[in-house]
């Protein structure tokens, strides 16, 4: 995954977490505060600008009663960036 395609994958992240806040009619400082966070993060979230830590986006899924979906999308990214760090890159010699 590159770069382009890695920040590809946290603006789906934001994408989603933007639909469901609003298919369950909260604003964003609504669900900061059930998360514990600010309204500002979660538009940071939600703009890919930063990333949840996985408390934050278990919590999420409590709040948002997403049945662990963005639990399981925050491993598969970053589990996606520990293996690409460990690749080595073809030009780098």
């Amino acid at each position: 995954m590159a770069n382009g395609s890695r920040r590809a994958a946290w603006e789906f992240f934001g994408a989603e977490l933007k639909r469901r806040r609003e298919e369950v009619g909260f604003t964003q400082v609504e669900l900061g505060t059930r998360v514990f966070v600010s309204g500002g993060y979660i538009g940071q979230f939600e703009q890919a600008i930063r990333k949840p830590q996985l408390d934050v986006a278990q919590r999420i899924d409590e709040a948002l009663r997403t049945d662990g979906i963005f639990e399981r999308m925050w491993r598969k990214l970053i589990r996606d960036q520990i293996s690409l760090r460990g690749r080595t890159r073809p030009w780098a010699n």
